[in-house]
């Protein structure tokens, strides 16, 4: 697998050096706070450590992302000619819905070694115990400040992906239903249309907002509101496969304070080999969680739930259209399962 470890005082300093030593399309896959210096040092200070692969070198054969740790091998899965029909149903069901294959013959597996013959060829009984197995695989959680704390949520993700739409929801959500001070600042000045786009929300929503240009711009930003409970950042939509566009990101978020989330918005639209190069590439920017968009547009959620459990990271809200104020809700696995598991996909 060839990784190499890269370390540095900041996040783009490292991810420069990944960029300079591997090539503009290195994968990150993984980065945290690491002590520099000798262990005897005491006032050793903080470095940030980045592992990384050359291109490609971490792709399974069909582009996906793998669902089970590097070089752990997952349960035999039971072979699908020995279940009963309406296991393979449910087998077939997944796949249908977009769930990763390995992952959704562990799935059937773990039922077929769970449940005794009549429960196996009971569809119902069936259902009930994989939507639990399914469930229970999803991690959620939702992040919104309550009274008196202030927090920052930072949107980021690949073009065209609805991170500005979903800007302005979460914004709507705290303000309009959980009754919190809200401010939103964008960094998308690249995109043609971005800040008319902002702006209307903005304006829309009756919230105020700050365009910042620069670290320094993003820093005033910050200070000027400091008394709001919720701060919402939009960011450009970044390139994946361009390693350069993510470190002079990765500048821009410089100035915030360690306590910030960082979720990556992702269309329930995208392939799954796209949505695990998104989460390869943006893992470098410390990402928090997960908000998917664009739900309303598709039949077939397995891509995302296959996301969600290969990365480990939380959905934290979901986004059915494009009503501001009505079409976002806090992520529940039920949902989602009940999506998954819908008669008709």
């Amino acid at each position: 697998m060839n990784a190499r470890t890269f370390r540095a005082s900041t996040m783009p300093e490292a991810l420069a050096k990944v960029q300079a030593e591997l090539g503009p399309e290195a994968l990150v896959l993984a980065s945290h706070k690491v002590l520099s210096g000798p262990a005897w040092q005491i006032w050793r200070g903080p470095e940030i450590e980045v592992l990384a692969l050359p291109p490609n070198a971490v792709a399974d054969q069909d582009g996906t992302l793998s669902t089970e740790p590097p070089n752990t091998p997952g349960p035999a899965p039971q072979s699908p000619t020995t279940w009963p029909g309406s296991l393979d149903h449910i087998h077939r069901q997944l796949i249908a819905s977009g769930v990763d294959e390995h992952l959704a013959r562990q799935i059937a597996s773990g039922a077929a070694d769970m449940l005794g013959p009549r429960a196996l060829c009971d569809l119902q009984r069936l259902r009930e115990h994989v939507a639990r197995d399914l469930a229970a695989r999803l991690p959620v959680g939702e992040y919104l400040p309550r009274q008196g704390e202030q927090r920052i949520i930072v949107l980021v993700g690949p073009s065209g992906v609805g991170k500005t739409a979903a800007t302005a929801k979460l914004a709507g959500y705290a303000r309009y239903t959980l009754g919190r001070r809200v401010a939103i600042v964008t960094l998308d000045t690249f995109r043609v249309g971005a800040l008319a786009q902002i702006q209307t929300f903005a304006d829309i929503l009756h919230l105020p907002l700050t365009v910042a240009y620069t670290p320094a711009d993003l820093t005033a930003a910050i200070a000027a509101y400091r008394e709001m409970d919720l701060i919402v950042i939009d960011t450009p939509g970044r390139n994946p496969r361009r390693s350069a566009e993510l470190v002079e990101l990765a500048a821009l978020l410089t100035p915030l304070p360690l306590s910030r989330r960082t979720f990556l918005v992702a269309s329930a639209t995208a392939k799954p080999g796209d949505l695990a190069e998104a989460a390869s590439a943006f893992r470098g920017l410390e990402l928090n969680g997960l908000m998917f968009t664009k739900m309303d547009e598709t039949v077939t959620f397995g891509n995302l739930f296959t996301l969600a459990c290969a990365t480990a990271l939380p959905a934290n809200y979901f986004c059915f259209g494009p009503r501001v104020l009505q079409d976002i809700e806090p992520a529940s696995p039920e949902r989602l399962v009940e999506l998954l598991l819908e008669k008709e996909n």
